[in-house]
């Protein structure tokens, strides 16, 4: 109890802080996160805005995570001294309506659809996307119509929500050809891994990385048993399974319950900070279900993913009023192979001759790319040119 009337407080002088007349330069250009893990994917706008703005730009970035390593981060003066961080998450739909700033870029779908509202002043919102597949698909209807600008990832983001607007008459959007970012940082990572050797496996060593949505029916809740069963004690296989933090904070037991199962399996570990990537670089083959994981995993480190064929997740039951199929749906099969819930029995010589075949995927996977992903890889300055302009009120 103590610890959250100390939350609380903080809070309220948080707010007090983020609204005073002290802030006021920092609040022009608000970034809002839900939690630690989205920082990455607002990382490269935030880093080309304090290059490129000089003294004139301050950054205001509001986060409902308490312990989020944003505070960490910012307490490097030398290159985050001009981002000004701000814990509100109890408040936060009272302080969304009283926003008096230029641009709010959020990751958060359905703004204006529940209980996170617009602001009553003239404030230009902007959402920056944390999954690269389509808009009509795990996403709400209607869940970027009160948005101002969208940046968009790819053509097909573009080519769907003018579709939306054309069949449910939702007021145009300025659609910025944009990119991404974090798919962008994974690739140029792996690369610099790669040339050091780092992430390549040894003889007689492949890494696997099982990393799921949390949505229902998921692997961890329908298979996981099945595949830790047939491929515990492989002295080949090093197994990492990367729960979703959602499915994290939701099922803390069932986590437990996977943690305690693969203990004696000594090829297996389990994986919860999602800010660590070095088992995703270190994958010579992702086993996912519908997570958007795959869209940055394939693309980024150009290696093949095995699909377990579980219930597609749909969050919008008119999703083909669009008359466009979703990248999710079409790109699977491009990426590496599905493989049936009952056949997961023959799971390791999947994995095996994805690995055998890398190359042939590879070339497939940077065509997808090259096809799918605007501006790869330089978003980040897409992004910012944005938003200095908006703050600067140059019409576009």
């Amino acid at each position: 109890m103590f610890k959250a009337i100390f939350n609380f407080i903080r809070e309220i002088k948080d707010c007090l802080r983020l609204f005073s007349k002290e802030s006021e330069k920092a609040r022009r250009i608000v970034f809002y996160s839900e939690s630690d893990i989205y920082f990455q994917y607002y990382e490269g706008i935030i880093d080309e805005l304090l290059s490129r703005g000089g003294e004139d730009i301050e950054i205001a970035y509001v986060t409902s995570d308490i312990n989020d390593s944003i505070f960490r981060r910012a307490e490097n003066k030398e290159k985050y001294g001009r981002l000004k961080v701000f814990y509100i998450n109890n408040l936060l739909s009272v302080a969304m309506v009283y926003f008096d700033s230029k641009v709010f870029v959020m990751t958060m779908p359905d703004l204006g659809n529940f209980h996170i509202k617009r602001s009553i002043n003239a404030v230009h919102y902007i959402y920056a996307f944390h999954a690269i597949g389509s808009t009509h698909l795990q996403y709400r209807r209607g869940a970027f119509d009160h948005y101002d600008a969208v940046f968009c990832v790819g053509e097909h983001h573009v080519k769907e929500l003018r579709k939306a607007e054309e069949i449910y008459g939702a007021a145009p959007k300025t659609l910025i050809e944009c990119g991404y970012h974090r798919l962008e940082k994974i690739w140029l990572d792996h690369c610099g891994m790669k040339e050091a050797g780092s992430v390549d496996a040894k003889i007689g060593e492949k890494t696997v990385m099982i990393a799921p949505t949390w949505s229902k029916d998921n692997i961890l809740d329908s298979c996981v048993y099945k595949i830790i069963d047939a491929l515990k004690g492989d002295r080949e296989l090093a197994v990492v399974i990367r729960p979703h933090p959602e499915y994290i904070k939701r099922y803390p037991e069932k986590v437990a319950k996977i943690r305690d199962y693969i203990a004696g399996a000594d090829n297996f570990s389990l994986e919860s900070d999602m800010l660590k990537d070095e088992n995703l670089h270190k994958a010579d083959v992702l086993i996912t279900d519908w997570s958007g994981i795959y869209l940055e995993y394939a693309p980024g480190t150009e290696r093949p993913v095995l699909f377990i064929d579980t219930p597609c997740r749909i969050d919008n039951a008119e999703y083909e009023k669009l008359g466009i199929p979703p990248m999710e749906l079409t790109l699977r099969p491009l990426c590496g192979r599905i493989l049936q819930l009952n056949d997961i029995s023959g799971i390791r010589a999947e994995i095996c001759d994805l690995i055998d075949n890398r190359e042939k995927y590879r070339e497939e996977i940077v065509r997808i790319r090259g096809e799918y992903v605007f501006n790869f890889p330089g978003s980040s300055k897409i992004a910012a040119d944005y938003i200095l302009r908006k703050v600067k009120n140059i019409d576009l």
